[in-house]
């Protein structure tokens, strides 16, 4: 079988611009003898759908864009398109062949699903069990449209001769494996195709999709786990294969190694230029450099990602040394630039706040004279504090507010590496987080924002508690407590943040705590110490405790039949949970045989191994 894996970088939703450029890789891949092209999921529809009301008409034209290109495209093609079922977005991955259109993961056709949106009868259209199969070419190929389901591939017989992973997640920086090919180079995903016994394609697109980056870096692993085909980074592209063990492997073929900066930087470079490009018409940005390392790396961001032409920055540095700074940055970079009017420095009266409120309205002034875009340069750490919250801002995107401040330094020298246009004073300092209550830890002002930043990685990505934050960065706990405390109160705030490039596994608009929650996290207990209560506490509900503490007696507990009833109850909900996407599910099949053994007395209290078989929040218990 020979297969063929197109990169491209399409916008949600323009069907017919993208339908064409599906014609057209199915061309260069049919003349190359390719018995199937893969797009990737986010090809047609991107991965959020469109307003409810908007929903048929939308289900409507991709039924015909679907329909019109499996009439005429040169050789069978995958992809996978995004569906509302219930209320719930769902990667349905379609087989276009021989002029027909097959739903790979549900079962019926894409009459029933257009039915199903009119209102008819709610059983008509269902997911299949097991993963999507489907047979071409003399191979029978499995397709994983999420981590979760390669991770139900792993060790399980499927009968499946090739596994193809439709990359959903986009990059993540403080998870490797979303590097795709990078990752390989690595090591990953070798172990998955070793585990499967298959070949193992994994898919990605190119470009901005929502706030989520798609880097490319598509591969193909043999069943022994080598590497013999991957796709160009951030680049669109055409990947054809042999999915013969035979044939010889190119050893020139590979990837770049994966580096968290260089691959953080890529990412900002190509969201930034779609972002504008797809969300901003192509209009010119406007940024102010106001002498903080975070504006002048926005400043060669945004020319790095849209050329010098299109951007425009107002120095509006308080401080001589940094407006000279700032100004020397501009001209390396060949930007237009403008000074804050020495009368409206003057109208602030030296009040910081102020004369930045001021730059502010001066910048979105200048925007609407251009018909541009305003640029934000807050920052990860800025935002997770509410550093500036209270001061006036137009912006249209905060291109580094997934970025954490000690990261921004990193990129900074980066950079510089490419053209040294920053001096080295600018590449030592780090702008400390002005919080009451947050103090130098050290002789430096880098180690205290390594240290902030620290704190907000591993209770933010890390999803640890205070106590077990404190443990892992070697802070005290008064100290962690006090940077938790302001990331909650700055949650107001964040409500209506500007547009964000994701780069991480937790941005802050996906780690919202409940407004105005007045419980704080006290710190007395340890994350495994707090599950172990919540077992116990349980279990005492459960079971009925007695008011003094001592154990109930038998007849005052449930009976075996209740319990079992209220497990089954239980694990229905989860699984219909599990099903929708709204809970993450490691496994769920090696959770219901466990479950079996227990009800039969043949397995005991936990899973072998302790193996988690539930994402947060959830534990083994």
């Amino acid at each position: 079988m020979k297969l063929g894996i197109a990169q491209t970088n399409t916008r949600p939703g323009d069907l017919e611009r993208s339908a064409a450029r599906i014609r057209t890789y199915a061309r260069m891949a049919a003349k190359d003898g390719a018995d199937l092209l893969v797009l990737p999921s986010c090809a047609l529809t991107g991965y959020e759908l469109v307003r409810e009301a908007d929903q048929v008409g939308f289900l409507r034209d991709l039924v015909a864009t679907l329909a019109s290109l499996a009439a005429d495209v040169a050789c069978p093609c995958l992809v996978s398109v995004l569906v509302g079922v219930e209320g719930v977005g769902v990667q349905e991955p379609v087989l276009l062949k021989d002029g027909s259109v097959r739903l790979l993961g549900m079962s019926g056709s894409l009459a029933d699903l257009l039915a199903k949106r009119d209102d008819a009868p709610r059983d008509e259209l269902a997911t299949k069990e097991g993963p999507p199969l489907f047979d071409i070419a003399g191979e029978r190929v499995a397709v994983s449209t999420s981590p979760d389901d390669l991770d139900r591939l792993r060790g399980r017989d499927k009968g499946a001769t090739v596994v193809v992973y439709l990359d959903d997640q986009g990059f993540c920086v403080d998870d490797p494996a979303s590097a795709l090919g990078a990752a390989v180079v690595e090591g990953g995903f070798v172990q998955d195709a070793r585990d499967m016994s298959c070949w193992l394609c994994g898919v990605g697109g190119v470009g901005l999709y929502g706030e989520r980056v798609f880097g490319g870096s598509s591969f193909v692993l043999s069943p022994a786990g080598t590497l013999v085909a991957c796709g160009p980074a951030f680049e669109e592209g055409l990947v054809l294969c042999s999915l013969d063990e035979r044939a010889p492997v190119d050893p020139s073929r590979g990837n770049v190694l994966f580096d968290q900066t260089f691959h953080l930087w890529q990412v900002l470079t190509l969201g930034l230029h779609d972002m504008v490009g797809k969300y901003g018409g192509g209009r010119p940005v406007v940024l102010g450099l106001d002498g903080t390392l975070s504006a002048s790396l926005l400043a060669l961001l945004a020319t790095d990602a849209l050329g010098p032409t299109r951007v425009h920055v107002l120095v509006s540095a308080r401080r001589d040394e940094d407006a000279r700074r700032s100004r020397e940055l501009a001209g390396r970079l060949r930007l237009d630039v403008q000074e804050l009017d020495d009368a409206l420095v003057r109208a602030a009266q030296g009040d910081e706040a102020l004369q930045e409120g001021i730059a502010q309205a001066r910048i979105a002034a200048w925007a609407r004279e251009l018909d541009g875009l305003v640029l934000s340069s807050r920052d990860k750490t800025d935002l997770a504090l509410g550093l500036r919250s209270q001061l006036p801002t137009a912006a249209f995107a905060l291109p580094l507010g997934d970025v954490y401040r000690s990261d921004i330094l990193d990129l900074a020298r980066l950079r510089n590496t490419i053209s040294p246009v920053l001096g080295k004073a600018q590449l030592t300092r780090a702008d400390l987080p002005d919080l009451p209550g947050l103090t130098l830890l050290g002789p430096s002002v880098e180690e205290t924002v390594f240290a902030i930043d620290a704190i907000l990685l591993e209770h933010l990505e890390g999803r640890h508690g205070l106590r077990d934050v404190s443990a892992v960065t070697g802070r005290s706990p008064a100290y962690v407590s006090r940077v938790l405390e302001a990331l909650d109160e700055a949650e107001p705030w964040r409500v209506g943040t500007p547009l964000v490039i994701a780069t991480s596994s937790a941005p802050l608009a996906d780690s919202r705590t409940s407004l105005g929650l007045a419980w704080r996290p006290d710190g007395s207990l340890g994350d495994q110490a707090l599950r172990d209560d919540l077992a116990r506490l349980s279990k005492e509900a459960l079971m009925g405790a007695a008011g003094d503490g001592a154990p109930a007696p038998p007849e005052a507990g449930p009976s075996a039949a209740d319990v079992a009833g209220q497990l089954s109850e239980v694990m229905t909900l989860l699984g219909d949970l599990a099903n929708s996407g709204l809970l993450p599910r490691q496994n769920l099949e090696g959770l219901q045989e466990w479950l079996g053994a227990r009800r039969a007395g043949k397995a005991g209290d936990r899973p072998a191994g302790g193996v988690m078989l539930w994402g947060p929040p959830f534990s083994e218990n």
